[in-house]
């Protein structure tokens, strides 16, 4: 990559800490929890741990404790990576004017012209951040699957929040949770806590993305959050 270039995603990548440790209910930001679809139990230790973060990171069809309920998933939410077909939950917008919300659109640089558009029910004065593809995406299809030219590669939006804090935070703990896919599987469909079963897209390395999270963990920058 020319040198120009490196320097424009070094200055986004910078860009994009400021601007999300700027929702941190904590700073400097020394834990982010990134909080996954999978089905979760009741857990009250787990649920604080979240709420207890300095910055929360949930995605696409999330889930939120409600007053009075069992603690599971925690109530705090500073940052939503939602894409285009999330399936929206009573709490995706639930106070959006205080949150940060990122666009996936990695699947975008497969196609000649971007055919999509805003749904209509996203509220219309929330400002929305389009993850850049070459300055974070790119790095993580390439730790997904080393030279993946010729190989689609789609990282899911849980496996791209969790690179968020990986890559943004480098200071800071990462805290995962509500993920199914550490121990390496590669299921065909998957459940979501809020919502029916799903398919998995090929284009999903699941398998690999587990296996890169979990290296996470043992290098001593990610815990699980069990």
């Amino acid at each position: 990559m020319p040198e120009d270039l490196e320097t424009t995603d070094d200055a986004i990548r910078d860009l994009m800490h400021g601007f999300l440790a700027g929702y941190a209910r904590h700073r400097p930001v020394r834990s982010v929890a990134v909080v996954g679809n999978a089905p979760l139990e009741t857990n009250a230790e787990r649920a604080a741990a979240i709420d207890a973060s300095d910055l929360v990171i949930r995605v696409n069809s999330f889930v939120l404790d409600t007053p009075g309920g069992d603690p599971c998933h925690g109530r705090e939410t500073d940052v939503v990576v939602i894409n285009r077909g999330t399936r929206a939950t009573p709490w995706l917008f639930q106070g959006y004017q205080h949150r940060a919300y990122l666009q996936s659109d990695t699947a975008m640089v497969h196609l000649a012209k971007v055919r999509y558009r805003t749904p209509p029910y996203w509220p219309a004065d929330m400002g929305v951040w389009q993850i850049p593809n070459r300055a974070l995406t790119a790095e993580l299809r390439e730790l997904i699957w080393p030279g993946y030219e010729g190989v689609r590669v789609d990282p899911t939006t849980g496996t791209l929040a969790a690179w968020l804090g990986y890559r943004v935070f480098p200071e800071a703990e990462l805290r995962l949770t509500g993920f199914s896919y550490l121990g390496g599987e590669r299921p065909r469909t998957w459940e979501h806590h809020f919502g029916a079963e799903v398919r998995v897209p090929d284009a999903h390395r699941v398998d690999r993305e587990g296996r890169l999270m979990s290296s996470w963990i043992a290098e001593g920058r990610a815990v699980v959050l069990a």
